[in-house]
């Protein structure tokens, strides 16, 4: 089996109804050939069912393990049939469902319904279609079932049928047990106990993948794989606190791409995300791996710099406003030259309590404003009069 069917196999969640009628067929078809040659075996070259099968009971057993055989198997090759013809009609799905609920029914009375397997054979075969199929049907299949049950252990305690009629006597009893009767029920039942443990694991791994998509979805910046305005102010209030405590300098700087929407008016909006893309790249390969990089919108990046002073923050700040002015925009069309600047707004802060990120944010801004008033692709410094130059 290749890697790409195994992978299709645990993204079972995303199968159409009638992919997953297809699979519910295979699975219990192949649980109830297991079940008549257990019976077979048993009847047949086994003490026990020499001593505890009774002749009709065991009759009557075979025959709706037969029909249930032969109407999975329909349904197998029903939905086959449908899947080359590429149909999906609701009508397949739904049968599977409803004779899922009940097909099992049949061989819990022959045994006994107050066997314990029986019970769990039910709440499997329910969590089974809750999981792959939606809710209403498999409610009132479900219910459906319980209805039945409820049904045959009236007639059952009445007298009008039989209990366990597969069964001469019980092979459990306080003064016995046949070690035979508990051993092969739970070996015969493992496939099936098998198979919902599977399809339990297959929800549990896919709500995990989603919630991690979530939380990457959440968190990140999907045009440039960036720490997203939320994820960004949260790591920021993390290092500004700890600047607290440390009492350590913090440097905050926003960004902006100079004369970015002349680019999105000129080569359009996709060579315009591939700017901003090549931009992230660019700054994030200048940044040490403790320093923050995020983009909060347009083209405004934030970077923050702990334990900084001035001098630190400006040969760091230098570096990734040289890396974007002098390097060729990296883009998909080879054909497309483009160069990029930059403003770059400073803020050096001497943390103490009153210090908060949007006061931060407020001030880099201004000094972004100078930057950009002093004739852009510059450094400027929250305070001083004058812009840096490069």
């Amino acid at each position: 089996m290749s890697g790409l069917q195994i992978r299709k196999i645990w993204r079972l969640l995303d199968w159409n109804d009638r992919d997953k009628g297809i699979l519910v067929s295979a699975m219990t078809a192949s649980l109830f050939a297991s079940y008549i040659g257990w019976l077979l075996f048993s009847a047949h070259f086994s003490d026990f069912g020499q001593r505890f099968f009774s002749p009709e009971g065991l009759r009557i057993t075979h025959v709706w393990n037969g029909i249930s055989l032969s109407g999975w198997l329909a349904l197998l090759a029903i939905g086959l049939l449908l899947r080359r013809a590429g149909r999906n009609p609701r009508l397949y799905s739904s049968l599977c469902i409803f004779a899922y609920s009940v097909s099992f029914l049949p061989l819990a009375h022959m045994i006994g319904l107050y066997n314990p397997l029986v019970g769990v054979t039910l709440l499997g075969a329910t969590m089974t279609g809750f999981v792959l199929f939606d809710v209403p049907r498999v409610l009132v299949a479900f219910t459906l079932a319980l209805l039945v049950i409820f049904v045959l252990a009236g007639l059952s305690i009445t007298g009008v049928i039989e209990y366990a009629p597969l069964l001469r006597m019980d092979p459990v009893t306080k003064s016995h047990i046949s070690l035979y009767w508990v051993a092969s029920t739970f070996l015969c039942a493992t496939p099936f106990v098998a198979s919902v443990f599977f399809v339990t694991i297959v929800l549990l791994e896919r709500w995990r993948e989603r919630e991690r998509r979530v939380r990457i979805l959440s968190t990140t910046d999907v045009l440039t794989g960036l720490p997203n305005r939320r994820a960004l102010f949260q790591r920021f209030d993390t290092e500004l606190a700890r600047a607290r405590r440390q009492q350590e300098p913090l440097v905050v700087c926003v960004v902006d791409l100079d004369h970015f929407k002349q680019i999105n008016d000129t080569h359009g909006h996709a060579v315009g995300d591939e700017v901003l893309q090549y931009a992230g790249r660019v700054l994030r390969s200048q940044l040490r791996d403790v320093d923050l990089l995020g983009r909060i919108g347009g083209e405004e990046f934030v970077i923050v710099l702990p334990d900084s002073d001035v001098a630190a923050a400006q040969r760091a700040l230098e570096r990734c406003r040289a890396a974007l002015a002098n390097g060729d925009v990296v883009i998909a069309d080879p054909a497309l030259t483009l160069r990029i600047t930059a403003s770059f707004g400073v803020y050096c802060a001497q943390v103490d309590e009153t210090s908060n990120v949007p006061q931060l944010l407020a001030r880099a801004d201004e000094a972004l404003y100078v930057a950009k008033r002093d004739g852009r692709n510059r450094l400027a410094f929250w305070g001083e009069a004058t812009a840096v130059a490069p």
